[in-house]
């Protein structure tokens, strides 16, 4: 194995900045199809790379600005067909997807407004969207034929859903938050299903606020939240172990490439280099070190291309990284 380096080396591919300001449009969203194509979404802007994040072009449509529409996040299910949930402000959420490329975008479906939403795609036919209620109102909506048709599935959970994941048309996860009123009290759960999101049951609950949740392999789940949070969760046996950060900072994403590991995330206030944490292991995640970062900024998804190198996005911008 290749070492693991001390330093991180990061190189501008695309800036939010609006021209000639200080203003911005802030980016939300980062997901790759495998190691070359890749979607970063915000506001105004729906960006996609075809060489693994060295160049962006922007496929926002003129018809989305004069729609005011609000891209959140997009979901790619093969070089040419993505899928993508935007707002129009505090209006019905929009699911909508491209079947060319980003050239053109249609709506497949609209759902009332949700705190929180996410889209998973397992292939062209079969995909979930999963609307975040505060008011225990959250619902799941499934298809499996594309879009054509959907299935609105009622979650009885006491708690608000972040994020979903399947590993086949059956067999998914869902990662909710709890709060008690009244309470800064928080804690967190991961549900599993094995009837395609119809009913869901519990695996393990932890304390803490999770806010993102990444399935490694076939063995384990790694969920990373609130004040350096970062846990490994055991598919099998649904074992969750709390892993050693050394940070208070907020974890937003964690990635894997091989048995190295890389997570990325900011302090509350982000006013320095060294207010943003991004931690390195590379041994399968049993432990993790902190490298010190050479730009300020909100840092919220990584992706390993290599044992070495990788993509990070903020919402100023999207990087390329080295470890050296």
């Amino acid at each position: 194995m290749a070492p693991v380096g001390v330093a991180v080396r990061l190189e501008k591919r695309y800036s939010a900045l609006l021209e000639g300001t200080t203003g911005y449009y802030p980016l939300e969203s980062l997901r790759f199809l495998d190691g070359k194509v890749g979607w970063a979404v915000g506001s105004a802007q729906i960006l996609k790379t075809l060489n693994g994040g060295r160049s962006w072009t922007n496929h926002y449509p003129q018809q989305f600005s004069e729609d005011s529409l609000s891209p959140e996040v997009a979901c790619p299910v093969d070089p040419y067909i993505c899928w993508l949930l935007a707002y129009r402000g505090n209006q019905h959420l929009r699911c909508l997807v491209t079947r060319d490329s980003g050239c053109t975008w249609s709506e497949k479906y609209r759902l009332p407004p949700s705190s929180y939403a996410d889209i998973f795609f397992l292939d062209r036919l079969n995909g979930w969207v999963l609307r975040a209620d505060k008011a225990s109102k959250s619902t799941l909506h499934s298809t499996g034929d594309g879009g054509a048709h959907w299935t609105d599935i009622p979650l009885k959970l006491g708690g608000v859903p972040r994020a979903i994941l399947f590993v086949d048309k059956r067999k998914g996860w869902l990662l909710e938050n709890h709060s008690r009123r009244g309470s800064i009290f928080r804690k967190s759960a991961l549900h599993t299903t094995e009837d395609g999101g119809a009913t869901w049951g519990p695996v393990a609950e932890f304390s803490g606020e999770a806010w993102s949740f990444r399935l490694c392999g076939h063995e384990s789940i790694y969920v990373v939240g609130a004040v350096g949070m970062l846990l490994r969760a055991t598919v099998a046996d649904g074992k969750v172990e709390r892993l050693a950060t050394h940070t208070h900072a907020d974890l937003y994403d964690v990635h894997f490439k091989g048995p190295i590991g890389a997570a990325i995330g900011t302090s509350d206030l982000v006013v320095s280099r060294r207010s943003v944490a991004l931690l390195v292991s590379k041994d399968s995640g049993e432990t993790w070190h902190r490298i010190p970062f050479p730009v300020v900024g909100a840092f919220f998804s990584i992706r390993l291309a290599t044992w070495q190198s990788g993509i990070l996005a903020s919402s100023r911008g999207l990087y390329t990284f080295q470890l050296r």
